[in-house]
């Protein structure tokens, strides 16, 4: 342990001293050092961060639900709208008697627009760190901007807001969706799909959206004592019983996302969760995926109104930018709960 916490260590000034009578191996490099316990110690130090480093320790989120599961029509053509069909009212039969003149009628079909927008960010580096790191760092910094454009796509597309600068409504706020008012303690049994005032086609494939705290309300609700003297009866939703499948809620699956707001930090009359067959009742898109460059002599202003010159300071910056959009087709096949 003491030859692994020497090599590990440098001193105040960030150097190595040699010990009695070591002498370096290196001009630039590693020295001997002998400790006090008498054996040598061969100085690893500029090598083991190096080693360390080849990995960036992080937390990986599981954003992307949009995305996932919303019905996906690529863009393509020119323009950034497009209008999405939808069936507004159906042909309405009737019974006749023999003979008699059979009604007249037509389906009806309307019409959403559904339009692109740009999630963009620039990188910069000096090339230094870029060249140095042990990790491939433009590669890192790349797929840290997917997940970023993930995530933002899923608080946007679930819960974004017009009013609050969002530049679209999400599926909580979109006009159109059936709204399921929740009264007093929230219990399971009012969030029981079959009560929902939304079409029962509308069941088939559906999933509850909502973020971890508000399933943890939900799941730690019990049902009333079972028998004389039982203080607490079982719990209403059960736990799924095979190592990784997910939680379901009355045989619908739940799908946990931060993007929407937890039960317990909700406010009165705000909607945090909601119920739906997003492949049936949203449509997402985008135009030729995320686009990346890589900037080398470019001039950018930082968020202090500073200008910055790559080529100048020897650095590059990676430059992504998506244009992407989403749109409820069908809001009355959501129904979402306010508090």
């Amino acid at each position: 342990m003491g030859k692994i916490e020497a090599e590990l260590k440098l001193d105040s000034e960030g150097n190595w001293e040699p010990g009695d009578g070591g002498s370096p191996l290196f001009a630039n490099g590693p020295v001997t050092l002998h400790d006090a316990a008498g054996f040598d110690t061969e100085q690893g130090a500029y090598l083991v961060p190096e080693l360390l480093m080849a990995e960036v320790n992080r937390w990986v989120e599981t954003n992307g639900l949009a995305r996932r599961d919303m019905r996906y029509l690529p863009f393509s053509g020119p323009g950034k709208e497009r209008t999405i069909p939808f069936l507004l009212q159906n042909v309405v039969v009737s019974w006749v008697d023999q003979g008699g003149v059979k009604p007249k009628s037509k389906p009806y079909i309307g019409k959403v627009t559904q339009t692109l927008e740009k999630l963009a960010v620039i990188v910069p580096m000096t090339e230094e760190v870029v060249e140095d790191v042990a990790i491939d760092l433009v590669g890192l910094v790349g797929q840290l901007i997917g997940e970023a454009f993930a995530e933002e796509e899923d608080r946007v597309f679930f819960a974004g807001d017009t009013v609050g600068g969002d530049p679209f409504d999400g599926v909580i706020n979109a006009a159109g969706v059936v709204t399921v008012d929740l009264t007093g303690t929230l219990q399971p049994e009012q969030l029981d799909p079959l009560a929902f005032d939304i079409p029962t086609a509308a069941l088939a494939g559906g999933k509850f959206y909502m973020h971890r705290q508000t399933l943890s309300a939900i799941r730690t609700a019990r049902a009333a004592a079972i028998a004389a003297g039982d203080d607490e009866g079982a719990f209403i939703v059960q736990q799924p019983t095979v190592s990784g499948q997910p939680w379901t809620l009355w045989g619908y699956p739940v799908e946990l996302t931060d993007a929407l707001p937890a039960y317990s930090g909700a406010q009165a009359d705000e909607v945090f969760a909601f119920f739906a067959n997003l492949q049936k009742t949203c449509v997402y898109g985008e135009k030729m995926g995320i686009r990346t460059k890589i900037l080398t002599e470019a001039s950018l202003t930082d968020s202090t109104g500073e200008k910055i010159n790559l080529a100048e300071h020897d650095m590059i910056a990676l430059r992504a930018y998506k244009r992407v959009g989403y749109v409820p087709v069908l809001p009355d096949g959501i129904a979402v709960f306010q508090k």
